[in-house]
């Protein structure tokens, strides 16, 4: 390490004077550091190789890795495994077709086969000692392999593989090749460690000495045009083929390895870094190495540099790792604050900030106000303000800069003296000094926003601030403001966005206001306006479009492609792009497809965090971010995106959480048994800019209906497929959301069960046809046994059927002629109750007669008509007992009631029948009709006192949910509950009655009496 430093400063100090004339300039990479906290086992890294799929492959001196630009595989030797890598120590690595060449330290060159994943030896040797120490493997012509061992090397042919070994000139020194590069078909110039450069002709393997630059080994040649430039061990050099001339470009700095790259320039790596040389200007650049957090990998000594065609370069190191560089990653510059007094480790953060006259720019800061010049490069402090955050700059219609902040007051610029003065009025002044916007709105007048004092006016020629209030009310932390094209003031506040017409009028959007008009959000940061005149506003949660036409607003939160929905500032470009800033990075909203683009400080952003109020576009059409770390100034047309679409691979699959080991990268089918049927897929896209922003869509064709949502997830897994085909497809997008047109695709087949396969169905066809028809020939057989059988049995038992149904006759005659004796019985009997019944009732009437007691005489008249209801209910169900029309049983019966009590007395009212037909069974008929009974005879002795032709009895019954419900209801005078308990005897009786068929009686008395008496229907279904 000693030396590599004393090497770097004497090339600063001595080589200048060596160059000449070469032109010697320094420029400046920034690079991601790839090491071991990535997965990289060992930080020697001493040779790239890049495949067809992109993949990077590194030789270190503890196993071979392959790198997807996210992750590592690592190949290792285990003793115990003969498929294992043969040696962990590698040296350099060549790639041919699906051949991965590898030269080991002690097992010679072997290769690994790419689609097979398994390992091959092509250079077993036995005519030289030392052939298991190889250094180099290098391409002297299409078909054949240079592996370059300890003074000698071996010829390889691809094709025939066939070897041949070719020792090396002989001297004191170990000697081996460097470089090859072919001067025609047959002569190749080979940069050897001792013999400096050697003309090998491979057809008579004959090896004749070229040139030695110096005593040094030569390591790297190309040639050109008409000139060689060779890389030894003391420096770099030119040699003109035509004048055998040498010009020494740099020296006392080892040469590595060269990289061809960009037509016209070589990359060189070297002992102390690495150069370019522009071969057509003779230029030389001193490339210097900076990592993503500003660390210097200066001097660093560069092994092997590759590159593609996307912008990347990859530099092997010794000692610290791979370094990655990529021409599209620093799309931003960084504007660091490094003010004078304070460290530059510092985080200084930025708010608003105003371009001014001379190439300078102000800016509010947390230390107060600050003043860049670009021309000189240098921040100057305004000492007044050093311990205030400066939260507004603005230039007013006369060219005047005011800035605010909190505690500052309202703050003029004073150009002559360079100084900033506070503003305070003789007769009035704001009642709080936290400015947080200034807003031009004259020549003659600002509007001065307040944290929690509101807003003012102020009189530029009176000195004198005026309150201006909003709707009749003072309106807070109105933070941002905007003119908009329409000369409409936006003033974006904690409660909202209030519009200020021109008129005077007043309009306000929230995030309560109805819909389509509300607002994401009541915190507004940012305003701005497209070129079609709708409205832009950065919330606390998200962005918010609203066109002012037709009053509808647009919300875009995170899940809509925003990284962070913390909007801060809003710019609009050219081309009517949004950019925000936000709390993680900066994101760029295309109107034409709703999609965003999202920066983040890997892009060169001074951090992920950016800050309210910094943001700024000035009259160029250039935009101002700041947040906690520095200022990015940039032209929005001109950052740089990678075209660059990389490929997604189907990197392995995994069986119950278990990887098959299949090599699936190489694979494009892959069969499983029924019960192997819960699947991984590991998937990633090979993209070395920004690997993180990539997203990534699958479809599983013959299992999905279409394309799953985008996802950031390099894996998913299907349970429970079903036997048949499917294919895994996946695809992924760039850093900058572009979609690749690259799909990978794997096909699967889940092999059905033997139950499941067409032969099993087709033998399973072939035994159920042969089945059925054993089947019908045995049943056939089996019927017709039957059959006769069956005939037999069915005469015998013809025979004793017809005796059997003889007997039967003989019994239904008998009791037929029995059902018409009980019959006859049955109505004798009921004729001989119902005369005993009229002969009581009779002497009951004959008694009668003969009694004065008037209490007696009535008592007889009530059991004669008991006893004349029991005959009639006996009478009108001689018939059918079981089935009763209840219109037609309640209507008669109560007619033969009301006339036998009118024999007795004239009835003093009129009966109204509201009774429904239908019919009811099973009911106690017997019981129901002295209930009728009983409540007529009432009716009739209390319920009325004179004839009178509204005296009104009403009778109704109805069916519902299973119930009878009778009502009786009069209009007569009605009784108390005294009378009720003192005349009890009846409607005790009815209520015993009810309660004997399981009703219920209730008896309402007002305006006269109503007795409703509900009645279950128990037995109505059966």
């Amino acid at each position: 390490m000693f030396q590599k430093i004393f090497r770097f400063i004497i090339f600063f100090l001595v080589t200048s004077s060596a160059l000449g004339q070469i032109n010697f300039t320094v420029d400046t990479l920034k690079v991601r550091q790839i090491g071991q906290e990535d997965g990289l086992m060992q930080l020697n890294v001493k040779a790239i190789a890049k495949d067809n799929l992109d993949y990077l492959w590194l030789a270190t001196e503890d196993g071979l890795h392959r790198y997807n630009s996210k992750n590592f595989k690592v190949y290792i030797n285990n003793p115990l495994d003969s498929l294992s890598i043969p040696e962990d120590h590698a040296r350099d690595l060549h790639i041919v077709n699906d051949t991965l060449f590898i030269a080991s330290n002690s097992k010679g060159v072997f290769g690994l086969k790419l689609a097979t994943d398994t390992f091959i030896n092509p250079s077993k040797n036995s005519e030289l000692p030392h052939t298991n120490t190889s250094y180099k493997i290098l391409p002297p012509g299409k078909s054949s392999l240079l592996f370059a061992l300890r003074n000698a090397f071996i010829l390889f042919n691809r094709h025939t593989k066939t070897q041949k070994t070719i020792p090396l000139p002989k001297g004191n020194l170990e000697n081996y090749v460097q470089d090859v590069y072919p001067l025609d078909t047959e002569n190749y110039i080979l940069a050897t460690t001792a013999s400096g450069l050697l003309n090998f002709n491979i057809k008579t393997g004959n090896i004749n000495n070229y040139r030695m630059l110096d005593n040094t080994s030569h390591n790297a040649i190309y040639w050109e045009e008409n000139y060689m430039y060779i890389g030894t061990d003391e420096g770099f050099y030119s040699l003109n083929l035509k004048t055998n001339q040498v010009t020494t470009i740099f020296e006392n700095d080892g040469v590595n390895c060269f990289y061809l790259g960009n037509p016209g320039r070589i990359l060189i790596g070297a002992d102390t870094g690495s150069y370019a040389y522009n071969m057509q200007f003779n230029q030389l650049t001193k490339q210097i190495f900076i990592g993503q957090n500003n660390s210097s990998f200066t001097p660093i000594e560069i092994n092997d540099i590759q590159g593609d065609g996307a912008g990347n370069l990859w530099f092997a190191t010794d000692g610290e790792g791979l370094l990655h560089y990529n021409a599209y990653r620093e799309k931003f510059k960084t504007l660091k604050l490094k003010v004078p007094g304070y460290s530059a480790s510092k985080k200084i953060s930025t708010f608003q900030f105003l371009p001014y006259q001379d190439a300078t720019l102000f800016i509010g800061s947390t230390i107060g106000l600050i003043k860049y010049d670009f021309k000189t490069e240098k921040f100057q402090q305004y000492p007044n303000h050093k311990s205030e955050l400066i939260y507004t700059i603005t230039e007013d219609h006369n060219g005047i800069i005011w800035a605010g902040g909190f505690t500052t007051g309202l703050l003029k610029y004073n150009p002559k003296t360079d100084k900033f003065i506070e503003i305070k009025s003789s007769e009035n002044n704001i009642s709080d000094r936290d400015v947080i916007q200034i807003t031009p709105r004259s020549k003659t007048e600002l509007l001065v926003a307040t944290w929690s004092g509101g807003l003012y006016t102020y009189n530029i020629i009176t000195n004198r601030f005026t309150e201006f209030l909003v709707n009749g009310k003072p309106l807070n932390r109105a933070r941002t403001s905007f003119v908009d094209s329409k000369a409409n003031l936006w003033l974006g506040t904690d409660e909202g966005v209030f519009m200020l017409h021109e008129k005077g009028d007043v309009q306000t959007f929230t995030s309560t206001s109805e819909n389509p008009k509300n607002m994401s959000s009541n915190r507004i940061f940012g305003i701005a306006e497209d070129s079609k005149g709708n409205m832009w506003f950065g919330t606390s949660v998200g962005l918010t479009k609203l066109d002012v036409n037709t009053q509808k607003t647009t919300i875009y939160y995170k899940q809509k492609g925003l990284p962070n929905d913390f909007i801060y500032t809003v710019l609009v470009d050219d081309k009517d792009h949004i950019w925000v800033s936000t709390n993680y990075g900066i994101s760029v909203l295309n109107v034409e497809n709703d999609t965003f683009t999202n920066y983040t400080q890997n892009d060169g952003l001074q951090n992920n965090e950016f800050n309210g109020k910094a943001g700024f576009k000035d009259a160029d059409g250039t935009f101002y971010f700041g947040g906690i770390d520095g200022i990015n100034i940039f032209q929005p047309n001109s950052i740089k995106i990678s075209p660059h679409l990389p490929k997604a691979h189907i990197e392995s699959v995994e069986l119950f959480n278990k990887k098959i080991n299949r090599n699936e990268l190489f694979s494009n089918k892959l069969e499983f048994n029924s019960d192997e049927n819960v699947l991984t897929f590991n998937y990633v896209s090979v993209n070395y800019l920004n690997s993180d922003k990539v997203d990534y869509a699958y479809y599983m064709e013959g299992f999905d209906e279409s394309w799953r949502p985008i996802t950031k997830d390099k894996n998913i897994t299907y349970t429970n497929l079903n036997p048949g085909s499917y294919t895994f497809k996946v695809k992924a997008t760039n850093s900058n959301g572009v979609w690749s047109p690259h799909e990978d695709t794997m096909q699967l087949i889940i092999i059905p069960p033997w139950y499941q396969t067409n032969l099993f169905r087709i033998l399973f066809i072939l035994l159920l046809i042969a089945s059925g028809f054993g089947f019908y020939y045995y049943k056939t057989y089996r019927l017709k046994v039957e059959k006769r059988e069956l005939e037999s049995l069915i005469t015998e038992r013809t025979k004793e059927v017809q005796g059997k149904n003889d007997q039967l006759n003989t019994a239904y005659d008998v009791s037929v002629m029995q059902k018409e004796n009980i019959k006859f019985l049955m109505r004798e009997l009921q004729h001989r109750v119902k005369n005993n019944l009229q002969i009581v009732s009779s002497l009951l009437n004959i008694q009668s007669e003969h009694i004065n007691n008037i209490i007696a005489y009535d008592a007889l008249k009530v059991a004669k008509n008991r006893i004349l209801a029991i005959a009639y209910v006996e009478d009108a169900l001689k018939i059918d007992s079981k089935h009763v029309n209840i219109k037609t049983f309640i209507t008669n019966l109560c007619n033969s009631i009301l006339q036998a009590l009118g024999e007795s007395h004239e009835l003093k009212f009129k009966v109204i029948y509201q009774i429904e037909n239908f019919q009811v069974n099973n009911l106690n008929t017997t019981v129901f009709g002295l209930i009728l009974n009983e409540l007529l005879t009432n009716i009739s002795k209390h319920a009325f006192t004179d004839l009178n032709e509204a005296n009104v009895v009403i009778i109704s019954c109805s069916k519902e949910n299973n119930q009878l419900t009778l009502l009786i209801k009069d209009n007569g005078k009605g009784y108390s509950e005294n009378e009720v308990l003192t005349n009890a005897l009846g409607l005790e009786l009815v209520r015993d009655m009810v309660s004997q068929m399981n009703g219920t009686l209730e008896i309402a008395s007002h305006d006269g009496t109503v007795n409703t008496i509900t009645i279950p229907l128990e037995n109505e279904n059966n």
